[in-house]
């Protein structure tokens, strides 16, 4: 029999695990603390300024992309430096990696207001 918990136990702990995790990220990373206040005025402004309940979602969500992979680039930052503390270049890499993805995540939310402002305010 396994001793590996089942059922609510295991939801209740892989809740737990997220939110140990959600905390230490919000606690040592400062990219990730800004983007949780950005995603509080981000909610607001999607809320006052879309047009529709749909485009309302999609800022909201896509803005969520954001600190998603955020926490993916500080994991693999994380895991990076204990395991090679050295300089390494592929452990550079990885990280650089990590650190563009968080970039097009960027990227995407600034797209999506973009679409969705020139859609509100400028569309004929």
């Amino acid at each position: 029999m396994s001793c590996e918990a089942k059922g609510m136990k295991h939801m209740a702990r892989a809740m737990a695990a997220t939110l140990d995790g959600l905390a230490a990220c919000f606690r040592r990373e400062t990219a990730f603390r800004q983007e949780v206040v950005c995603g509080v005025v981000n909610f607001a402004a999607a809320i006052l300024l879309a047009g529709t309940l749909t485009e309302t979602f999609v800022l909201v969500i896509v803005y969520m992309l954001l600190p998603l992979v955020e926490l993916l680039n500080s994991a693999i930052e994380e895991i990076v430096d204990m395991v090679s503390p050295q300089f390494n270049e592929c452990a550079k890499r990885a990280k650089d990696y990590a650190s563009a993805a968080t970039f097009l995540a960027v990227i995407v939310v600034l797209g999506t207001w973009g679409c969705v402002l020139c859609r509100r305010f400028f569309a004929a």
